[in-house]
């Protein structure tokens, strides 16, 4: 998947501002964007760990405790740029 003007494809290369950019590429209002970027920030965490809460007894902690971690740095990253920090 590719985001932004510039067609960004590495996930670390990828800010919000970018999602924003596609969104008006393919002709989706910019207040519908926000308002995804929004729900994200608010609950990517929350959202992440129902999920974890499903994994079989057993799975790789070092894994959860990896993804956790990047999702809660893309979410932290979507709330500052919600609140232009």
């Amino acid at each position: 998947m590719a985001v932004g003007k510039n067609k960004h494809y590495a996930v670390h290369d990828i800010a919000p501002r970018h999602f924003l950019q596609t969104a008006d590429l393919a002709g989706i209002g910019k207040s519908a964007m926000l308002s995804l970027r929004d729900d994200l920030a608010e609950n990517a965490q929350r959202q992440a760990a129902a999920v974890i809460d499903t994994l079989p007894r057993g799975f790789p902690d070092q894994l959860i405790t990896s993804v956790m971690k990047a999702i809660a740095h893309r979410a932290a990253l979507l709330g500052t740029e919600k609140t232009g920090a």
